[in-house]
């Protein structure tokens, strides 16, 4: 019944402004990699963070109501040692259908623990191990020792435990980058024979620690993406329930636009950024998204209410726009966020969906 209620609310929050469905909480400002290709990296690691503390956490997923998704980043987010409860604070405030945290895999112990207790969560959490490249080539990349061994054994040790954890997903991530393009095909044969939920590739973005990393061949990031798509297709079927064809069929599609927009580097769809989806940083800096460097406003000065926040001026002008200057990118959760929360393109997807081809 409870659960009930939640797409109740969900519905009523669909068709309302000033209230976002989906958010990207940069958790941490603090990591141990050093990225070739992290857009982050000139704000991590500072001295005098002031990160938001679970009692601001706690106002801030109470004015925020119902979410459909929540994904959290960094920084590394396992370097949160509160990370359980600032999950908790979400799960039980604001009831999203998922949890998506991508890690870099180090802190094996403390992600396996945290997994282990997540299964008490009436809400599914996603794990994406990021894995650029194989063994040492990963270990560059991301510019750590044991980078690639550490996150192999996080993988396995989460597989482990996961037949006991039902609400546990295990994925990879992949990012598409200049270092790694000649031997994506092999990165994609090394993950697919681990047999992870999901391998997702992400396009390098931003400025870049390395700029370098930005120049690279856009069809061997496609051909990746075909073939994770196809295992991903696989998968899917075989779960065969609608949640997950509807899934699958929403990721397909935004890869299909995003590909557009790559190509033919033109507008597609309306983005829904600084409305149904917003970025809340470490600090409590809010931000339409991640490629935008204009600022919202700071949750802290609006009473940690995240709400009031997007019912400011300055958060309409910004809205406005992204709207009137058809502002696109090739991000992979705002792609998604404007299909979802687009009446017109969720019956599209919903079409797809319901096809056979969906059902094997």
């Amino acid at each position: 019944m409870s659960r009930i209620v939640d797409y109740f609310k969900l519905g009523r929050k669909y068709f309302s402004k000033h209230q976002p469905l989906a958010m990207i909480y940069f958790v941490t400002k603090r990591c141990n990699a050093k990225c070739m290709h992290c857009f982050y990296w000139d704000d991590l690691n500072k001295t005098n963070l002031n990160e938001l503390k679970i009692n601001e956490i706690e106002r801030i997923a109470d004015s925020t109501g119902k979410l459909l998704y929540l994904r959290l980043s960094g920084g590394e987010p396992f370097i949160r040692q509160d990370l359980f409860d600032l999950v908790r604070v979400f799960v039980e405030k604001c009831s999203p259908s998922f949890v998506g945290i991508p890690t870099n895999g180090f802190y094996t112990d403390r992600i396996v623990r945290f997994a282990e207790k997540a299964g008490v969560f009436n809400t599914r959490i996603e794990i994406g191990v990021s894995i650029d490249d194989l063994r040492e080539h990963h270990d560059k990349i991301r510019g750590s020792r044991l980078a690639f061994e550490n996150a192999i054994n996080t993988f396995k040790e989460l597989k482990r435990i996961q037949s006991r954890t039902r609400n546990l997903r295990i994925g990879f991530i992949t990012t598409a980058v200049k270092s790694n393009q000649t031997r994506l095909v092999e990165i994609f044969e090394y993950l697919k024979a681990l047999e992870p939920d999901s391998i997702s590739c992400n396009i390098v973005r931003g400025d870049t620690r390395d700029r370098g990393e930005k120049e690279f061949n856009m069809h061997s990031s496609k051909h990746f993406n075909d073939l994770c798509d196809e295992y991903n297709d696989t998968r899917v079927k075989k779960r065969r329930d609608l949640f997950s064809r509807m899934r699958q069929a929403k990721t397909l599609y935004a890869h299909e636009i995003r590909q557009k927009m790559i190509e033919t580097d033109t507008f597609q769809i309306p983005c829904v950024a600084g409305s149904k989806i917003v970025v809340l940083y470490a600090e409590g800096e809010v931000y339409p998204c991640e490629t935008l460097d204009f600022e919202i406003g700071n949750v802290r000065d609006y009473d940690l209410d995240i709400r009031r926040l997007l019912q400011s001026s300055r958060a309409a002008s910004i809205q406005n726009k992204i709207i009137s200057g058809n502002c696109f990118c090739s991000h992979e959760c705002f792609t998604t966020a404007s299909i979802v929360f687009s009446k017109k393109q969720l019956l599209k997807v919903a079409g797809r969906a319901l096809s056979p081809r969906m059902f094997g």
